[in-house]
């Protein structure tokens, strides 16, 4: 079955070496489509387009702050999915998705 599904963002901060936007890895069913992100009752979702019946797979997400240098990661890209802005576009945050090169 082709539906929508929703999913919670991520913009909690990791403690490593600095202050960053924490990764988040999500199991989606393969081939889902994120449609769009954007707050709704003061959290950030994604709505995904997603067919049912597909095996889910591990998908890798990041939220960048504007003029956050982004991270590499060795044979991977950051793909551009959307922005979203929060505290009435006092911040804006930046989705991509980990992918091949």
């Amino acid at each position: 079955m082709q539906t929508v599904w929703k999913y919670q963002v991520t913009l909690g901060l990791t403690r490593d070496t600095e202050e960053k936007l924490a990764t988040w890895i999500v199991d989606m069913p393969l081939h889902a489509k994120v449609l769009s992100v954007q707050s709704q009752f003061g959290q950030q979702v994604m709505w995904v387009e997603v067919e049912t019946e597909n095996p889910l797979v591990k998908r890798t997400f990041k939220i960048f702050a504007t003029g956050e240098e982004m991270s590499k990661v060795e044979g991977k890209k950051w793909s551009y999915i959307s922005t979203t802005q929060i505290e009435r576009g006092m911040w804006t945050w930046h989705l991509f998705e980990l992918t091949d090169e």
